[in-house]
């Protein structure tokens, strides 16, 4: 674990080489050129991955067709456009069809930089083996998710920079984004040290949301991990945020930069691994507007290396660059801080920069690109300005200090306008209740329901869109949420996930039934579940056949007609 405060340092990794062609540039490119199409070799694959005859047209090969869609081509290599026919597919097959839009978008952007670094530097292939990126054209159908997320992130890049660890000539170029089902929580011995010289990007991070063993090789993009991070857990008192595309890929690629990503920052970055002691939406009472003990891990998401180490003066009070965590409070909407908010110039208000915990550490001097540092004993307190009887979100922020105790904001909060971020804030919502109310379990969510679909009726829609109310009384801090049915882009995992919305939105992938459970949550409790559906789907269109006559003419004027029809298991 590359922990800094309570932990020792971990920095493994190794290399796993895709094929591609094209030719290798001596020189870096400040701004990468990412081509329309790309070549990829097809070849017949066996049932764990492996690489076998290259693809002959019409074979219906495992990797090189199938059964209703033999192999079209006269050619074993497949010229493809990079955005519209390979990345969906990729992604379709890569993530399937359970993860989130902001889990696809982190791999949409993955899997792009992972194929261009391939056509710039490798001498192999492009190709859906176990040793490459899975594309499998005529197996597979992508939905409108995977569509989406490549759209959404057209021309959006990793690359290597001058402050990662790379070859030289390979600075500016894509980097060698692989990524991986998952890994086991303790890193092996199976990737010796001595092979991560070219690519410290994939060495391997804290990652404490995913740490079960599911067939993956621990290196870059954990695509499980990615899925959960999209959407948050909380695991009893264990607090992992909720994640954007941007927090993913800085959090698995150490060090990188972003190429045509809006919004985002590359030297300074931070993101907030996990909050011991709070639950989204946890209540805070007036009569003891505290909540401390927390449990904050910072990772270092940037390029550049923190400066941690105490000072000339053996304190962590000064020092060139030292960093601090702090917190303001936002309204519920993230429009500005909730309590005197003065235009321009919020600093110094009540509801801004709360307190200040500084990132210092005697054993250590620096907080390289990738690690973490613990802060404990962080406490929450609302100012007596803040009124009660409202949910407030906790904005954590980290704040650079130089040697003349100048501030500047690693979010830039600092910079109007204070809306726009450059890099996306990490918040947590809590709520503020007078003393006395929000004790026990909370009333559940009221009127479940869809308003594009009617409960127990088939439909061949497959967005899903489901409502609720919050309960009669108003005193709920969040909601959460469980899916069962027969397969939708929504986790199906089996636990509770958790929202501050009142809605949510989901496509099924596979047809039959689809239910979901929604909870109310206030203080850590958690009401009574109602169930919104069963919304039942199915896609397949009802087929009608005609019986006699069969094509023969008739004469006479009476004649007898037949047919055969039915729903096609489509429910309708």
């Amino acid at each position: 674990m590359p922990y800094k405060n309570h932990y020792s340092i971990w920095i493994f990794t190794s290399l796993l080489i895709l094929g591609g062609i094209g030719k290798v540039s001596a020189f870096p490119q400040a701004q990468y050129t990412i081509p329309e199409k790309i070549n990829v070799y097809m070849y017949a694959l066996d049932p764990e991955g492996r690489k076998g005859e290259p693809c002959q047209q019409g074979s219906t090969d495992y990797g090189c067709g199938s059964n209703s869609h033999p192999y079209p081509h006269s050619s074993s290599i497949m010229n493809v456009n990079l955005e519209n026919d390979y990345l969906p597919f990729v992604i379709a097959q890569e993530m399937g069809d359970n993860a989130t839009l902001e889990a696809l978008k982190a791999h949409a952007v993955a899997a792009r930089s992972y194929a261009l670094h391939t056509v710039e530097f490798s001498q192999l292939n492009n190709s859906a083996s176990s040793g490459g990126q899975v594309f499998l054209p005529y197996s597979i159908t992508p939905n409108a998710n995977h569509y989406r997320a490549v759209s959404e992130t057209r021309g959006m890049i990793v690359v290597c920079n001058n402050n990662t660890d790379c070859e030289p000539s390979r600075r500016g170029y894509p980097a060698f984004a692989e990524h991986s089902a998952g890994h086991e929580g303790n890193f092996t011995s199976a990737w010796p040290w001595n092979n991560i010289t070219r690519h410290l990007y994939l060495a391997r991070v804290y990652d404490p949301i995913h740490t079960y063993a599911n067939g993956g090789h621990g290196r870059g993009l954990s695509q499980e991990g990615t899925k959960r991070w999209a959407v948050g857990v909380v695991d009893g008192n264990n607090h992992y945020p909720q994640w954007d595309f941007r927090r993913i890929l800085a959090h698995y690629y150490t060090g990188i930069e972003f190429q045509n990503v809006p919004d985002t920052i590359n030297g300074y970055r931070f993101n907030i691994i996990e909050i011991g002691n709070l639950t989204p939406g946890e209540v805070i009472y007036d009569n003891n507007p505290v909540k401390d003990g927390l449990v904050v891990d910072v990772q270092n998401t940037g390029t550049n290396t923190w400066q941690i180490g105490k000072d000339f003066t053996d304190s962590c009070r000064g020092g060139t660059h030292n960093l601090a965590l702090s917190y303001h409070i936002y309204d519920e909407n993230n429009r500005q801080p909730a309590c005197d908010y003065s235009g321009d110039n919020p600093g110094g208000g009540k509801c801004f920069e709360r307190t200040r915990y500084l990132m210092c550490w005697q054993n250590f001097t620096t907080l390289r690109p990738g690690e973490v540092f613990r802060l404990t004993g962080i406490k929450i307190e609302l100012p007596p300005e803040l009124p009660p009887g409202r949910c407030y979100n906790i904005r954590w922020d980290i704040e650079l200090l130089n040697n003349h105790q100048e501030r500047t904001w690693i979010s830039r909060l600092q910079q109007p306008p204070y809306n726009k971020d450059l890099w996306p804030p990490q918040d947590t919502r809590i709520c503020y209740a007078h003393a006395g109310s929000g004790n026990g379990n909370p009333a559940p969510p009221k009127n479940p329901g869809s308003s594009t679909h009617t409960a127990n009726t088939w439909s061949n829609e497959a967005n899903i869109t489901v409502t609720w109310d919050p309960p009669p009384d108003g005193l709920v801090s969040g909601y959460q949420y469980k899916y069962e049915g027969a397969g939708a882009t929504i986790i199906n995992d089996g636990q509770w996930h958790s929202t501050d919305q009142t809605f949510t939105t989901f496509t099924a992938t596979q047809d039959g039934e689809h239910l979901l459970r929604i909870r109310s949550v206030l203080n850590g409790n958690t009401s009574n579940s109602v169930e919104a559906g069963p919304y039942l789907v199915d896609r397949q269109p009802p087929f009608l056949s005609v019986g006699s006559p069969t094509g023969s003419w008739v004469t006479t004027n009476n004649f007898s007609l037949s047919w055969i029809g039915g729903d096609n298991s489509s429910g309708l």
